[in-house]
């Protein structure tokens, strides 16, 4: 029934698919609310910073992307995460994976070693699954321009745990 609009949508600006999500949840239109979900998640990642080097996938199994307690997500909705770019420092280097087709699993927060984490253990979480597409290394200046919202202009990372770019 939507299948034209919902074929056009890469087309429409951010504040064209705001207004149709808006129409789309007015009127129930559920193919519509996941099709505006999926192109804003494609334009607008979530940044996930991991700067304490925690391997997900070693913990928690393949294809892991990114643990959290809710409150960390702010104002995003679980149920929005589909895309995640994920940074990790490597020396002077910065990882950066994408990971696409992203859903969210209940779990309990491991122990951690830092102060900063621990804070967190055994408390309930979410552990997000999905599908690496791709992971390079870059300098920090260059991990800078690419993803301006994550770093700073001289490539440190700017304090968060998640946020849309």
């Amino acid at each position: 029934m939507y299948s034209k609009l919902i074929n056009s949508l890469n087309k429409k600006s951010d504040k064209e698919l705001k207004a149709l999500m808006a129409n789309a949840q007015k009127k129930k239109a559920s193919d519509v609310i996941e099709a505006v979900t999926k192109e804003v998640s494609r334009r607008h990642p979530i940044l996930a910073n991991n700067c304490r080097g925690f391997d997900h996938a070693a913990y928690y199994g393949e294809g892991a992307v990114m643990d959290c307690v809710p409150e960390q997500l702010g104002k995003i909705k679980v149920s929005e995460i589909r895309d995640v770019v994920k940074f990790q420092y490597e020396g002077e280097l910065v990882r950066i994976d994408t990971f696409t087709n992203c859903y969210p699993t209940d779990i309990t927060i491991p122990d951690a070693d830092s102060k900063e984490f621990s804070k967190h253990s055994g408390k309930d979480g979410i552990c997000y699954f999905g599908d690496l597409v791709s992971s390079e290394v870059v300098t920090k200046e260059h991990a800078a321009k690419l993803f301006p919202k994550a770093f700073s202009k001289i490539g440190n990372f700017n304090q968060f745990t998640f946020k849309r770019a």
